[in-house]
């Protein structure tokens, strides 16, 4: 997938996921998906450069550390896979717990939720590859039960986090009404709201492992409003501070 972003910031350039240019309309959501025919009004599809939310292309997180480390709630929009590098890792799953030594991986579903607890030594670190657009983990697919709404929702936003997404932008692309969109989410028991809030929080996650940024940056880069505190939410969320992050980023260069 070709990367795109913004000229100030060089290291985005490098990145699969950089912030789309232009707006919404120019990073917009695939509406040819045979599983929305029941959500749209009529009408011709809407001209706009589509985001691929099945296929990210690859993106890589290396954690790495010498003391023990939970992170918690991982919610990504696309299938991951989860490889132990170094040491011991836990990864907690659908209730289950299961330990990966160094070289064991796990394939995690999208939208599936997993924790994560490295257990490093200041002899013995422990370390972990989260890795998005894996072609193993997409083989395993999501559940088949999980309607494609969601699954392009998500991916888009997490993609474009940078875009003011609220529902009736989402309705537009996908030639419905916001009211429709609001349903077809309920009925998978998620609201587009949190929606939002879930992959701006993955985005800022993946993106504060790989840049170096401030974090009035990662908010502009993610979405979050200028009047609103990113860190207290972020450490809510994953159990760790942006600050514990930008160590561990430090630490597996």
């Amino acid at each position: 997938m070709p990367v795109t972003g913004h000229q100030e910031n060089s290291k985005v350039l490098n990145m699969p996921f950089g912030p789309a240019e232009g707006g919404p309309n120019r990073a917009g959501i695939r509406t040819q998906h045979s599983e929305f025919a029941d959500l749209r009004d009529t009408g011709e599809q809407p001209a706009c450069r589509h985001v691929n939310a099945h296929d990210p292309g690859p993106m890589q997180v290396h954690i790495r550390c010498r003391t023990t480390v939970s992170l918690q709630r991982l919610v990504p929009a696309f299938p991951m896979t989860v490889t132990a590098a170094a040491g011991e890792l836990t990864l907690t799953r659908r209730g289950f717990t299961r330990v990966l030594q160094g070289g064991q991986r796990i394939h995690v579903p999208a939208f599936e939720q997993v924790d994560l607890l490295l257990a490093g030594g200041l002899f013995r670190p422990a370390g972990c590859v989260l890795s998005l657009g894996d072609e193993a983990a997409a083989s395993a697919g999501m559940d088949t039960g999980l309607q494609q709404l969601r699954a392009v929702i998500s991916g888009t936003i997490f993609q474009n986090p940078q875009e003011s997404w609220n529902a009736h932008l989402v309705a537009q692309m996908l030639q419905t009404t916001p009211g429709r969109v609001r349903t077809a989410l309920f009925a998978q028991g998620v609201a587009f709201t949190q929606l939002c809030r879930t992959q701006r929080l993955m985005r800022a996650l993946f993106d504060a492992f790989l840049l170096d940024v401030s974090v009035a940056d990662l908010k502009k880069r993610v979405g979050w409003a200028d009047d609103k505190d990113l860190e207290a939410p972020f450490h809510d969320w994953f159990g760790v501070s942006l600050d514990t992050v930008a160590r561990l980023r430090e630490a597996a260069l």
